[in-house]
């Protein structure tokens, strides 16, 4: 327990730190750690509940493998990003050069 709240969890040599980081984002791992979180206003969860995490994994080469297949497809989905956020700078430049003309009497019949 670092602080209130705040855990760091030490993993066995036969989990991959990055397995395990995606693994926790999962819906599953959210599931089995929504079961022990308490409080209303501020969510809390104790030393003796993160203890008890189910934590399921295959073999470190798979892990590997499905560490490289996440970090694979993040890639492709930061690049589609990329083209839409330019795609839509590009899009309200336009916007802007359009009513520009309009209101300076730049288009003609």
């Amino acid at each position: 327990s670092l602080a209130m709240n705040m855990f760091a969890i030490q993993f066995v040599s036969t989990i991959d730190s990055k397995f395990a980081y995606y693994y926790l984002l999962s819906p599953d791992a959210k599931q089995d750690i929504r079961k022990y979180i308490k409080g209303v206003g501020t969510l809390t969860i104790d030393k003796k509940s993160v203890r008890r995490l189910k934590f399921r994994y295959p073999s470190i080469v798979e892990q590997k493998k499905i560490v490289e297949e996440i970090e694979s497809r993040l890639s492709v989905c930061d690049s589609i990003e990329q083209t839409v956020d330019t795609a839509l700078a590009q899009a309200e430049a336009m916007r802007q050069s359009i009513l520009k003309k309009a209101f300076e009497g730049g288009f003609s019949e």
